[in-house]
């Protein structure tokens, strides 16, 4: 009988389920609230890594907003070019030797990722004008007739 009421009393007390609160540890982190909005800042995270397919996006890490990632890569199958001068004052000069007559676009972005610029069906060399665009940097995209990045060129206007 005794044991049966050890058993009892184990029971009753190990019942009970765990709760786990939302919890972040770090080398720093704080948290603010007015009463209508909350703002929580973490630092401590040296690398995160986001992949995604068409329908899902995965990040390892924490505090992740929805962060539109741009990835600088190069497709070494595409023909010689060349963007020149730069630092820019004027007009930009793309250079593209293409003896197989392959198609690129080109677009430009400013530092915000603002599309200011673009062009399709790049087959030889064209001129970009910087006039009246203000001082800064912007980045020129270059990719293949199929949408794929060949490459991202950082252009500085003098």
């Amino acid at each position: 009988m005794k044991k049966l009421i050890y058993i009892l009393i184990l029971t009753s007390f190990g019942a009970n389920a765990q709760s786990i609160s939302n919890q972040v540890i770090s080398s720093y982190g704080l948290s603010a609230s007015n009463g209508t909005a909350q703002i929580d800042v973490t630092i401590g995270e040296p690398i995160v890594t986001t992949v995604s397919d068409a329908n899902n996006t995965l990040t390892q890490g924490f505090h992740q907003t929805n962060l539109i990632i741009t990835t600088v890569t190069e497709n070494e199958t595409v023909n010689d070019y060349q963007f020149y001068p730069n630092p820019v004052a004027d007009q930009l000069n793309f250079l593209y030797s293409n003896p197989n007559q392959e198609v690129v676009d080109l677009q430009l972005f400013d530092v915000s990722g603002k599309l200011l610029w673009s062009k399709q069906n790049i087959t030889d060399n064209q001129q970009i004008d910087f006039n009246g665009k203000p001082k800064g940097t912007y980045f020129i995209k270059l990719t293949t007739e199929k949408k794929e990045e060949i490459k991202t060129v950082k252009i500085i206007k003098k």
